[in-house]
């Protein structure tokens, strides 16, 4: 049996929202500006990643551009707690989407899956240097979504 509190748990509900494929929208004073963006950066990134397990260019090159947006989104954010997140995200996050793009756009899957996961580390990087190093992001080939990603 879960207890109540489990429920109350921001990470919880964010985590539930992204295996039921649901917007997350967690209202938590200045966290939840930031958890927001985040849900959507994790969204992102799974389906990216699935697009790109699939072997799918044309829905990979969708998803890594709603990346590209979401990253945006996230270098505008101000400061959480003691962390200038926006500038965390031009200086960690960023170099490694670049190479993920680039290296999509070299059509070579081997050094694209490469950069797919350098990017992944580097959100853990972020999240160990916040104090959130409990946040571990890992992708995973489960398909939590109402949609085919293969051609």
């Amino acid at each position: 049996m879960i207890e109540l509190s489990l429920f109350k748990s921001k990470a919880f509900i964010v985590i539930l929202a992204s295996q039921l494929a649901l917007p997350v929208t967690v209202s938590a004073g200045g966290e939840s500006g930031l958890i927001d963006k985040m849900g959507k950066l994790q969204y992102f990134t799974h389906k990216t990643g699935l697009s790109l397990k699939a072997d799918n260019k044309e829905l990979a090159a969708f998803y890594i551009h709603e990346l590209e947006e979401s990253i945006e989104d996230l270098e505008t954010f101000g400061q959480y707690k003691k962390f200038d997140i926006g500038k965390m995200t031009k200086k960690v996050l960023l170099p490694e989407f670049n190479g993920l793009e680039k290296a999509f756009k070299s059509g070579n899957a081997e050094s694209t899956w490469n950069a797919f996961n350098s990017m992944i580390k580097s959100c853990n990087t972020c999240h160990d240097s916040t104090n959130h190093g409990f946040v571990k992001i890992r992708f995973n080939d489960q398909n939590t979504y109402m949609q085919s990603f293969e051609k």
